[in-house]
């Protein structure tokens, strides 16, 4: 990427120099305190002001429509639910533009209730600008049928990257005394009305894409313009009738005086419908229609074209990406408001008006047809938006010139919110602003603004905490005890002081980030309660895009009755994490993993579970309904996890089956554990069943391979102390290296140590089991230090637990396991040479 030429640093210094901006609206369609419709806002907003509207609501449900009336607006649509699709509004209405104001709509479906009497969008009486951008806009699917798009009187209405359909007999545009333009866009006229008959079946014919009536034009760029297909015919119960397929419809219709100017365009007529043939009748499909009516000026050579962001933050740089011809200079052209120009077939139609600073040569698109620039923006108030138009113009010879569609920036001041997923949201629990994370100075005051505000979208953004604690609950209400659920691919990264610029600056030691469910506070204080704790931190659903989450960084704690943290998505990695002091009625107390169909992975990494305790898994539990489902446990502590049966629905009979570390009753779930150190992980069975197991419970016949670990002095409430059941029981084990306690069945006992591990302070100081003074280090004279396997450490795992390189030889301890002079200790913890 190239910054702007020397040539053009003078309209650089003219676009930072620009005028003020203007407010930025936001509406909530989920009925949240403030603006809760689109109209409200529209009154409200005054000229040149921007409204960005915030959809959570789900897929099936629409807005209601709204009016633009004699003012020039930006109208954003910001989807922040799980399917990830635009902002839906019945219709929307654009009237009585003066010339110089614009209104632009952007990433909004459009879509009229079946009884409506009204279309999709209506542009009428306007010598302003009207962009349209990411758009779907459909007709009416019943009883009225008025044309999806309807333009009277509009003299400058310009769709890119838009898909418009017309519904029950109706034409996908119809335009009267206006002109229009067409980028990157489809549009097709409805299909026709099936018909089902026991003697004739004839049905409809498609309906018109796009009609130009009454000295209206048209300039249709790198579009497909197609009349709609023939309806469906079939004999019913293949009686003795004949079946016709409806006619497709005209894709064009110019009437005379009108005209129309297509470049790298396909227009066509619409399908013949099919016919279903009977028995003994006949099945004859529709014809197809026409392609044009009227003429075209079709205009030879390719679309030129200019990709840009959504938004950008005020006196950025913003990357611009331009396709055309290899040689061809380039001059850049920015303005505030639209102009419809058109000047001539071999140039298009050119669309800013108002210019920032002069108009200036970029560059030579290069030998790849693609010329990469970055261009400043204006500057913008905190908290206000402005929207820049940019179009490009491409010199194919001296005296000639091919022009890329118009795209507008919203340029978005400090505090306002993100119209696009961003890369990096920044949180401070000392925030005093009300920003939404776009710089430590405008962070977002917590995690739930900055993770429900969060546009969706296939980019995962990295949600920077800065050191402070954080509840799942806004402004840490106890009435509201339910957890965060975010959506799409994100990373949640702990450890920032608030000054870092890069996350490799980030300390999680020394700057300790929480996410906590003591809504109150009150834990630790004399007479506290959990009543009112959160249920829940983390509840990540599987989403319409794919998602993959890292957690990183954080520590989980205090929650009251579900698990601290619960994912369904594809992947999810936890790396340096600490969990402790969690409570579940339901699955794991601090990880509840399910994995559905295909290839779904957990992989945690460096991370503690202390006094964790859950119904079937102290720490963790694992399942799934199909196969691919994967369990990577690295270079992990486990101390004190507890699990019980008390709220235990039997999935097996009388039969309980929980483990105090991990539980994975599924057969579908492949478990890998490297390096991992466990001591003093419960099961305290209250029913009396039986089966029970202190360490882990995995399901008989799963793939379970054991590594490089210390399990160590894991009980069940009849006082045997047991590390594993129903693990590997068919068969030789692949599991090695490991220091245990309990041989299970089929392991083999040569590869494996049956030894105490010899910790520094497996009880600590107070005497108390796993009361969080242990340090399960390894002591100078330990059996398991240099005595496992280096060849079996994943690349993945190059750091022990305190974060000291992961094989280091000590020489004072014989080297007994397998990798030469440098071989790993046991478990979570690497001794440092002296």
């Amino acid at each position: 990427m190239t910054l702007l030429r020397p040539l053009a640093l003078a309209f650089a210094a003219c676009v930072l120099n620009a005028a003020a901006s203007a407010e930025v609206h936001i509406v909530e369609l989920e009925g949240a305190a403030g603006l809760n419709t689109m109209q409200e806002a529209v009154d409200l907003a005054l000229d040149g002001d921007t409204i960005v509207v915030r959809d959570r609501r789900y897929f099936f449900e629409y807005a209601p429509g709204f009016v633009v009336d004699g003012k020039g607006l930006t109208i954003v649509g910001v989807p922040t639910n799980s399917s990830g699709e635009n902002a839906e509004v019945i219709f929307a209405e654009v009237r009585n533009l003066a010339e110089g104001q614009t209104v632009t709509l952007r990433n909004f479906t459009l879509s009229p209730r079946n009884d409506s009497t009204q279309s999709a969008l209506r542009v009428e009486d306007s010598a302003g600008a009207v962009r349209i951008e990411n758009c779907k806009i459909t007709g009416s699917s019943r009883t009225f049928p008025l044309p999806a798009i309807a333009a009277e009187g509009a003299l400058d209405l310009t769709f890119v990257d838009c898909e418009i359909y017309g519904a029950l007999s109706s034409a996908a545009v119809d335009v009267s005394h206006s002109r229009i333009a067409l980028y990157r866009s489809t549009l097709a006229g409805s299909d026709g009305i099936p018909s089902a008959s026991y003697m004739l079946s004839e049905a409809g014919d498609g309906y018109l894409g796009l009609h130009l009536r009454n000295r209206s034009f048209a300039w249709i760029g790198k579009s497909t313009v197609q009349g709609g297909t023939g309806g469906f015919a079939d004999c019913i119960h293949n009686s003795m009738c004949t079946a016709l397929g409806g006619d497709g419809g005209t894709g064009l219709w110019i009437e005379p005086y009108s005209y129309c100017v297509a470049l790298d365009s396909d227009l066509l007529p619409g399908e013949g419908g099919y016919a279903w043939p009977s028995a003994m009748g006949g099945g004859t499909p529709g014809q197809p229609g026409t392609a044009v009516i009227g003429h075209v000026q079709t205009v030879a050579g390719s679309h030129r074209d200019l990709n840009a962001p959504l938004s950008a933050l005020s006196e950025s740089l913003v990357p611009l990406r331009l396709h055309g011809v290899p040689g061809e200079r380039v001059t850049l052209f920015m303005g505030d408001a639209g102009d419809f120009r058109f000047l001539g077939p071999l140039v298009g139609a050119q669309f800013v008006g108002d210019f920032i600073g002069v108009p200036a040569e970029v560059g030579v698109v290069p030998p790849s047809g693609v010329l990469e620039i970055e261009v400043p923006m204006p500057v913008t108030a905190i908290d206000a938006a402005r929207t820049i138009h940019v179009q490009a113009v491409f010199r194919t010879s001296p005296t000639r010139f091919r022009l890329s569609p118009p795209r507008m920036i919203s340029v978005m001041g400090g505090a306002t919110p993100f119209l696009e997923r961003p890369d990096v949201v920044h949180v401070s629990s000392t925030a005093t602003g009300d920003g939404y994370g776009r710089t430590w100075q405008h962070a977002a005051g917590t995690l739930h603004r900055a993770l429900t505000t969060l546009p969706n979208g296939g980019k995962r953004t990295e949600v920077w905490l800065k050191a402070g604690t954080y509840t799942p609950a806004p402004a840490a209400n106890p009435t509201v005890r339910g957890p965060l659920r975010p959506v799409g691919s994100f990373a949640l990264l702990g450890g920032f002081a608030g000054t870092e610029t890069t996350e490799e600056q980030r300390d999680p030691v020394l700057h300790a980030s929480v996410l906590s469910g003591d809504l109150m506070g009150d834990d630790h204080l004399p007479g506290g309660s959990r009543t009112e704790n959160s249920y829940q931190l983390l509840d990540i659903p599987r989403g319409f895009v794919e998602t993959r989450c890292l957690i990183s960084g954080v520590t989980l704690t205090g929650t009251e009755g579900n698990s601290a943290l619960e994912f369904e998505g594809d992947q999810l990695d936890v790396d340096r994490c600490h969990f402790h002091d969690n409570s579940s009625h339901h699955g794991g107390a601090s990880v509840f993993y399910r994995s559905f169909e295909g290839a779904r992975t957990l992989n945690i990494r460096n991370s503690r579970f202390h006094r964790n305790s859950g119904s079937v898994a102290g720490a963790i539990t694992a399942t799934g309904s199909a196969p691919g489902g994967h369990v990577k446990l690295e270079g992990c502590e486990f101390i004190g996890n507890s699990a019980s049966d008390a709220y235990l629905v039997f999935p097996f009979g009388s039969t309980v089956q929980s483990g105090g570390v991990l539980t994975s009753p599924s057969l579908t779930i492949t478990l890998d554990i490297e390096s991992c150190t466990m001591l003093d992980n419960d099961e305290e069975t209250t029913s009396g069943a039986v089966c029970s197991f202190g360490g882990l419970f995995v399901r008989e016949g799963s793939a379970v391979t054991v590594e490089n670990s210390i399990i160590w002095s894991h009980r069940i409430t009849s006082g045997l102390e047991s590390v594993f059941s129903m693990i590997d029981t068919v068969g030789p084990s692949p599991s090695q290296s490991n220091c245990l306690h309990w041989l299970p069945p089929n392991w083999n006992s040569s590869s494996n140590l049956i030894a105490p591990p010899g910790f520094q302070e497996a009880i600590g100081p107070d005497g108390v089991w796993a009361s969080g003074d242990e340090d399960l280090r390894l002591a100078g004279g330990s059996l398991c230090i240099d005595a496992g396997a280096s060849a079996l450490v994943p690349a993945s795992l190059p750091l022990d637990l305190d974060g000291n390189t992961r094989i280091v030889d000590d020489p004072s301890a014989p080297n007994v396991g397998s990798g030469g002079l440098r071989i790993v200790d046991m478990g979570a913890y690497e001794r440092q040479a002296p």
